[in-house]
């Protein structure tokens, strides 16, 4: 495989203005999530301090933006990192242009949760926060020439190293987001990665709904819409 040698000058120059209005899945609440994991109060803080043992907050986002916003841009966590953010690095908000493209990601990380809990044949049920917001920066389109010769390394499914470092170099460039294809699934809308909090347009969601569960197994996510009864249902390799 060779390497990703995109640079700051060459990305600066290839920075276009961005403006959408996104998605994002978030669970309802952290302690709901863990409270279906666990059978008492005293398990559930047991389960959080081992969650947060290697993460590090930082408080230097924006005051204006909404909590739900600001969180993924506060967390720092070196054992988890993703595909534009290593485990030191800033945060990052994973979003997505359409409902269908954030729960295929969303779902795929809930599925490999279940996959590396040797004990768990099925995941519990978890309501899923929906958030509607706008964005509007300078961002990197990695779906086009020159940087889709390179887009199979920046969007593996298995390996985020080389899309590390080209969030790194972004970074520096001053790119404000990474618009990339879903790399788990073909036919889905594009997925965007939010470097930073200032390329939010207004720091508040558009909207907030609380009608989602998604339920998993090792092989795929099931989601239900309780207001609309609309499912959504993904398969992974």
């Amino acid at each position: 495989m060779s390497r990703v040698t995109w640079n700051s000058a060459t990305i600066d120059s290839d920075l276009q203005e961005y403006e959408n209005n996104l998605f994002r899945f978030t669970d309802v609440t952290r302690w709901r999530a863990i409270l279906n994991l666990v059978d008492t109060a005293s398990e559930a803080e047991v389960f959080q301090s081992v969650l947060d043992i290697n993460r590090r907050m930082s408080k230097q986002v924006s005051q204006k933006l909404h909590p739900l916003l600001a969180q993924p841009f506060e967390m720092r966590d070196p054992a988890h990192p993703s595909r534009f953010r290593g485990g030191y690095e800033p945060g990052v908000l994973y979003a997505a242009e359409t409902v269908s493209t954030c729960a295929l990601e969303r779902g795929f990380h809930k599925v490999r949760v279940v996959r590396e809990s040797p004990e768990l044949i099925l995941g519990p049920s978890i309501g899923q926060t929906l958030i509607n917001f706008d964005v509007r920066t300078r961002a990197i389109d990695i779906r086009v020439a020159p940087y889709s010769s390179k887009h199979r390394e920046l969007a593996d499914p298995n390996s985020y190293t080389k899309s590390q470092e080209f969030g790194v170099v972004a970074r520096s460039a001053g790119a404000g987001a990474i618009i990339y294809s879903s790399a788990r699934g073909t036919g889905e809308g594009p997925c965007v990665a939010v470097l930073r909090s200032d390329a939010l347009n207004s720091g508040q969601p558009n909207w907030i709904k609380n009608d989602w569960t998604v339920r998993v197994t090792r092989e795929k996510s099931i989601w239900i819409n309780s207001e609309s009864n609309q499912t959504l249902e993904f398969k992974y390799v």
